[in-house]
């Protein structure tokens, strides 16, 4: 059964982006997308804290590229993606996400 996780702006109000996933928990969709990125970030030499300052900083370039109409491409989608699960994951991030499941 697949799922559509939606993911929204710090305010609730609106949607940045969605994604279909294989399951409706976030540790799902962290173990499918936000998983291998903590894992290479560490193997790399780069601390916890380290990653959560740069996974914020990505995603707050993507919130001003969409603010400011620019195209965002369908890789940096996936990166935001990967960093939101990561962070959800370091309970850095609040509940700014739902899934819909797809018939």
């Amino acid at each position: 059964m697949y799922y559509r996780l939606y993911l929204l702006n710090e305010n609730n109000e609106k949607s940045v982006c969605n994604f279909k996933c294989n399951g409706n928990s976030m540790e799902e969709c962290y173990n499918e997308y936000g998983k291998d990125l903590v894992e290479n970030g560490l193997r790399e030499g780069h601390s916890i804290q380290k990653q959560i300052k740069s996974f914020k900083l990505f995603m707050w370039a993507v919130h001003k590229r969409k603010e400011d109409c620019y195209k965002i491409r369908a890789t940096d989608y996936l990166m935001y993606l990967a960093c939101y699960c990561a962070l959800y994951k370091f309970n850095e991030m609040n509940d700014n996400h739902f899934f819909l499941k797809i018939k």
